[in-house]
C-alpha cells in the first residue's frame, strides 16, 4: 500500500550477469538512502490522484530496481511502472539525473490504469484494439499530466508532420488487435518512430479534454474509446499537438 515502508525488491528486465556490479551496488545504496523520499513521492502521487479520480480498489505498489543494462531507462528518466491488474502495480526506479520527480508521474499514470481496470473488470486490456490501447495510454498520460503538471517526452515524440502522416497510416488499423499494437505504441521496427502510439494517444485524449472542459475526469476516463475519438474532433493536424 502507498503508506507501507518502501523496500527496493528486485530488477526490471535486468540480467545481473551483464551488470557492472560496482555501479549496481552504488545505485542500490543511493535508492536505500532515498527510500523515504520514494515513499513520500509515492504517497503524494497516490493521494493527488485519488482526489481527482476515486478508485473502487486499493492498490499495492511494489518498488523494484531499474537495472543498469536496461536500454530505455535513461529515456524513461530512470522511472517506469506497470499495472498488471486493478489492485497492483510495479514501480521501477534508478537514480539517474532527475529521476525523483518522475516517481509521482508514474504513480499517477498507473493509478489511472488501475482505476479504469477496477471499474471495467470484464474488459481485458490484453484484448484491446489499437484504438483502445491508444486511448488507454492517452487517458493515463493526460491524467498524470493533470496531477503533476509534467509531461513525458513520449507524449510529444513526433513532429506535426509525422503525427498527421502516421495517424493517416494507422487509421485503417484502429479496430485490429495483435502484434500491431506494440509496433505502433512503442515504435518497434522501422515502420513507426519511437513512441508513436503514446504521442497519438495523448493527442487524441488531450483534444477531447480541451473540447469538453466542463466534463469530469471520471467521465472521460470511463468513456468508450470510439466515443472519445469521435468527440475529440481529432483528425489530421487538428489536435493541439498537430497544430
Amino acid at each position: 500500500m502507498p503508506t507501507d515502508p518502501v523496500a527496493v525488491m528486485g530488477m526490471a528486465f535486468g540480467n545481473p550477469a551483464s551488470w557492472d556490479l560496482t555501479v549496481g551496488k552504488g545505485e542500490l545504496h543511493i535508492l536505500q538512502e532515498k527510500q523515504y523520499l520514494i515513499q513520500r513521492m509515492i504517497r503524494t502521487g497516490f493521494t493527488h490522484s485519488e482526489e481527482k479520480l476515486p478508485s473502487i480498489s486499493s492498490s499495492r505498489i511494489c518498488v523494484f530496481y531499474f537495472g543498469p543494462d536496461n536500454p530505455v531507462r535513461t529515456r524513461m528518466k530512470g522511472v517506469m511502472a506497470f499495472a498488471p491488474g486493478s489492485n497492483l502495480f510495479d514501480l521501477y526506479v534508478a537514480p539517474v539525473e532527475g529521476w525523483t520527480e518522475w516517481v509521482q508521474y508514474n504513480v499517477a499514470h498507473e493509478y489511472h490504469h488501475s482505476a479504469w481496470m477496477g471499474a471495467n473488470p470484464n474488459h481485458d486490456p490484453y484484448g484491446f484494439t489499437l484504438l483502445e490501447y491508444l486511448v488507454f495510454e492517452g487517458r493515463a498520460d493526460n491524467f498524470a499530466s493533470e496531477v503533476t503538471k509534467m509531461r513525458g517526452p513520449w507524449d510529444h515524440a513526433l513532429s506535426a508532420t509525422q503525427e498527421c502522416e502516421l495517424f493517416t497510416q494507422i487509421t485503417p488499423l484502429l479496430k485490429t488487435t495483435g502484434p500491431v499494437l506494440p509496433e505502433v505504441m512503442f515504435g518497434r521496427g522501422n515502420k513507426y518512430p519511437t513512441w508513436t502510439g503514446y504521442t497519438l494517444g495523448f493527442a487524441i485524449v488531450n483534444s477531447y479534454v480541451a473540447r469538453h472542459p466542463k466534463e469530469s475526469v471520471e467521465h472521460w476516463t470511463m468513456l468508450n474509446a470510439s466515443a472519445l475519438l469521435a468527440g475529440s474532433g481529432y483528425s489530421l493536424c487538428s489536435s493541439p499537438a498537430g497544430q
